[in-house]
């Protein structure tokens, strides 16, 4: 029984090395093994946790980053149609 309960533990963290943060071990009971797969499960819902707060961060940089390249090229097409009237305007004057 032992040895069921220890493959249970490392198919577990086999599967949170393939990034599987959502898998929990189910080993009832009170003994230390159970315990061990609490801390497991506790641990993997952390991560999974970090890795949602990281992947909320990353999105809100794109978005930034979109919004930053947008004023970019607003600023640059100003530009251009202030630009384009000052030339002509120096052109004649000449």
């Amino acid at each position: 029984q032992i040895e069921a309960r220890l493959k249970k533990i490392i198919y577990g963290f086999n599967e949170l090395a393939r990034g599987n943060f959502n898998f929990k071990i189910k080993m009832p009971g009170r003994h230390e093994l159970a315990m061990l797969s609490e801390k497991f499960n506790q641990t993997t819902e952390k991560l999974q946790e970090a890795k949602s707060r990281e992947e909320q961060f990353m999105q809100e940089n794109l978005q930034r980053a979109d919004r930053l390249v947008t004023l970019g090229e607003v600023a640059a097409e100003i530009a251009h149609e202030v630009n384009n009237p000052a030339g002509i305007i120096l052109t004649r004057a000449e």
